[in-house]
């Protein structure tokens, strides 16, 4: 056997027992199949009205107007349990609360392997912030991890911060045209509070 293929065969083993060895350490804080959480469906009144304050606010950012649109977690289930651009999240997410600074909420993630096999989840409540960049790209970011059935490591939670839950940008046929128009999101009063940019002067 010649030194190249006995390094690709140190490297390839290196790898596998790496891979073994994560894949154990993901095990331990995940589950085999997602979480149901609940689908909290709006009554008719509840969701007309939901939608009306969305399109009052959407009209508002289109004609150049400055307006401010409040969301409580009961709002924020509704939307999951209605709106089409969330029906990913439907059973897979439930917001329990708005605090000070993060929403909270239950999710199920996918996790996947290191090597070949079925992926795991990541069932667990998740602390949320939403975030406007500079580009107009609003997201969802995650800033805790915490779980009543596992130890969740801080690296690991460290690590899975540095992706986002949520993301919508222009492309998006239903939030990208007024996504410029956006100036601040806040998380205040339990709620998230979404305002527009003052009117251009004349």
């Amino acid at each position: 056997m010649g030194l190249a293929a006995f390094i690709l065969i140190g490297v390839a083993v290196f790898f596998i027992y790496q891979g073994l060895r994560m894949d154990k350490a993901i095990n331990a804080f995940t589950d085999p199949k997602p979480a149901s959480y609940p689908v909290e469906e709006p009554t008719d009144d509840e969701k007309n009205g939901l939608y009306q304050r969305l399109e009052d606010f959407a009209k508002a950012a289109h004609a150049n107007e400055q307006t401010k649109l409040s969301l409580d977690a009961d709002d924020l289930n509704h939307l999951i349990a209605t709106s089409p651009i969330l029906k990913d999240y439907r059973g897979t997410a439930f917001v329990t609360e708005i605090s000070d600074f993060f929403i909270i909420a239950d999710l199920s993630q996918m996790i996947n392997r290191i090597l070949p096999g079925n992926p795991r989840y990541l069932n667990a409540k998740f602390s949320l912030t939403p975030f406007l960049r500079d580009d107009k790209t609003v997201r969802l970011d995650v800033k805790n991890i915490t779980s009543t059935k596992y130890d969740i490591p801080q690296g690991f939670v460290d690590l899975y911060g540095q992706r986002q839950v949520l993301q919508f940008d222009e492309d998006n046929p239903i939030l990208g045209p007024i996504l410029q128009r956006l100036q601040s999101i806040d998380v205040k009063d339990n709620t998230i509070q979404i305002t527009t940019f003052p009117a251009d002067p004349e």
